[in-house]
């Protein structure tokens, strides 16, 4: 199968796309973009003989114009193989796009021609699958039916089991500015982020900083040099097991971008959700923890330093619910990969249903 996917350096991407390959290792998995050297072998062997299905993986790619590449990348496939399913994948939200190119005339928007070509490609798979509940709301919204939400294809990742914390104020923080925000509100996050910093440090708790991406290391690295140049930068975005079991050390962890808070939910760390895209609503509304979510232009010092506190009087209770989610969530993947495998008469050896009968979202 050719499975289309993110391949972009940073730590979301490479989580997701691990999860999905891992698994769908029943079958023969190539991740792949109609690259000029793909349509080459097009050309020569044939992506048909290949290949016999594709699918579309996790992230936020579903309503992508023209011009990124994922729409593209899409239609090109389903006219060349048998589309499969779409694996947990996110929607853009068209009123955040819209938000976005009103502040910034280089933005891209989303319009009636590419909701159509959407709608259009999605009715070739066999399966579709979203990351979360606004996402399916969106799809619903452009007129298709069915989807099922599976959660964000990370939650794979969800350990088997809780550990308990030690309870030392301990506290794992991701800052970033790439990408677009709401109301441009980079420099006011990292603006409430430094005060929120310093109440930490007066209160005794130990800092790390977690970067996702290159570009999230040069700004914790520019907001440490002057008054936290004592804060420890963990870099390991590009290992994310490793980057799982550094953010399983803290007692709670304060994330901006998406895949550190879902790293964080993986081990059971109680998350705050700076939402700096619809995507980090989608998430938390989905998994039950909207109280911790605060879109970016709201962002109050005074709300960070609330939550941060009763997450860490509460840290069992959290843990507890973030563990029944999480598995929730990855046996309904699971679930949905037997039933995929199945219908291309692909059986893993003892593989079952993974949902115990009459399991329900709590």
């Amino acid at each position: 199968m050719v499975h289309i996917r993110c391949v972009f350096d940073n730590l979301g991407d490479i989580l997701v796309a691990n999860a999905i390959e891992e698994m769908l290792s029943g079958m023969n998995v190539f991740s792949a973009m109609p690259s000029r050297l793909l349509k080459v072998f097009d050309g020569t062997i044939g992506v048909q003989r290949a290949f016999a299905y594709s699918g579309l993986g996790g992230g936020t790619l579903v309503l992508a114009p023209r011009g990124i590449g994922w729409l593209e990348a899409v239609e090109y496939f389903i006219h060349k193989t048998k589309p499969l399913c779409t694996f947990g994948t996110g929607v853009i939200d068209p009123e955040f796009r819209a938000h976005v190119s009103a502040l910034n005339r280089d933005s891209f928007s989303i319009d009636r021609g590419t909701v159509d070509a959407w709608r259009s490609c999605l009715s070739h798979f066999r399966f579709v699958t979203v990351r979360g509940v606004e996402s399916e709301r969106i799809v619903k919204e452009m007129g298709f039916f069915p989807v099922e939400v599976i959660g964000d294809p990370a939650i794979y990742y969800s350990r088997p089991n809780i550990v308990p914390k030690k309870c030392r104020k301990r506290i794992g923080v991701n800052m970033s500015v790439s990408s677009d925000f709401w109301g441009n509100s980079q420099k006011l996050v990292l603006e409430r982020m430094r005060t929120a910093l310093h109440w930490l440090r007066q209160e005794g708790w130990r800092i790390t900083i977690f970067p996702t991406e290159p570009r999230d290391h040069r700004v914790a690295q520019d907001v440490c040099k002057d008054d936290f140049a004592e804060i420890p930068i963990c870099d390991l975005h590009r290992k994310p097991q490793a980057f799982i079991e550094r953010v399983a050390e803290q007692d709670v962890f304060l994330g901006t971008k998406l895949h550190s808070v879902i790293s964080a939910f993986c081990s059971y760390t109680p998350s705050i959700m700076i939402g700096y895209q619809p995507k980090c609503y989608d998430f938390m509304k989905t998994m039950g923890f909207e109280r911790y979510y605060m879109r970016s232009d709201q962002l109050e010092a005074e709300w960070m330093i609330s939550c941060i506190q009763e997450m860490y009087e509460n840290i069992e209770g959290i843990q507890k619910r973030q563990f029944e989610i999480c598995q929730y969530y990855r046996n309904k993947q699971l679930d949905f990969r037997n039933r995929v495998l199945k219908s291309i008469g692909i059986s893993i050896p003892g593989m079952t249903s993974s949902l115990p009968f009459g399991a329900a979202k709590q």
